[in-house]
């Protein structure tokens, strides 16, 4: 649960804000779900290193394609 600021803010939960990867500064979009307020990630287009488990992982996109792993070796052939 969190409270309304005096100026119309709220924090996040720390568990939400990790588990959709949040880092201070990150845009989010509201929309309405009947009468609930649903908060997204803004899709920023671009992979991003994200701390888990102690060590850091690059989160692609949302709108990012698709990368099996024979896909992966070709551009890494690639790849001086």
């Amino acid at each position: 649960m969190a409270t309304l600021s005096a100026q119309g803010r709220l924090t996040i939960p720390a568990p939400y804000r990790n588990a959709l990867h949040l880092q201070p500064g990150d845009k989010v979009t509201f929309s309405l779900d009947g009468e609930k307020l649903v908060i997204a990630p803004t899709k920023a287009g671009k992979a991003r290193l994200v701390k888990g488990n102690g060590r850091k992982v690059l989160v692609a996109s949302a709108d990012a394609p698709v990368m099996s792993a024979s896909r992966v070796n070709e551009l890494l052939a690639d790849f001086p």
